[in-house]
Order: C-alpha cells, then sequence, then structure tokens
C-alpha cells in the first residue's frame, strides 16, 4: 500500500483551507485530468459534478428508447451506404 501523499487545497478567495490526503496514483490521476487554465480545485469541482451513464437509466420509455434505436439503425444504414457507394467509385 502507497503511503499517502498530503496535497494542501487553498481558496485564495476566502481564508478557510482544507488538506486532502491522496494516494499517489489518486494524485496522478487528478493531475491527468487538469485542464491547463485550472487549479486543483476547479478540477475537483468539475469532476464532482460529473454524471454517470447510470443516471440516465429509465429516463426513456420502451416506446421511445426504440424509436431511438430504430434511428441509430436507419442512421447507420444509411452510412453505410455512402461508404460502400464511395468505396465503388474508388474501385472503379
Amino acid at each position: 500500500m502507497h503511503k499517502p501523499l498530503v496535497y494542501t487545497v487553498m481558496c485564495m478567495r476566502s481564508p478557510e483551507y482544507r488538506t486532502l490526503r491522496l494516494t499517489r496514483d489518486a494524485y496522478r490521476q487528478l493531475k491527468r485530468r487538469r485542464r491547463d487554465d485550472e487549479s486543483f480545485s476547479d478540477t475537483v469541482s468539475r469532476l464532482a459534478g460529473e454524471r454517470s451513464l447510470l443516471d440516465l437509466v429509465g429516463i426513456l420509455t420502451d416506446e421511445e428508447a426504440e424509436k431511438m434505436r430504430a434511428a441509430i439503425e436507419e442512421q447507420q444504414d444509411r452510412t453505410y451506404e455512402r461508404l460502400d457507394h464511395r468505396t465503388e467509385r474508388l474501385d472503379s
């Protein structure tokens, strides 16, 4: 087990601060996800606000989900047809 790395996050807009203990691996992951224009606090806020795909379970009725599947399949078919057409043109 890795010894925790202590990383201090300070909010510059107020005198408050919090100390977070992260493993080296967790710190590296957070650092990789940090954008160039973000502080670590900004990164944590952005990541904490992300939604999971599991949050979407049940938002569509079965009928709506079937309509969506059909529309996706139809679009895929049209895409494959266009690709086949372009391939035929290149082969001739």
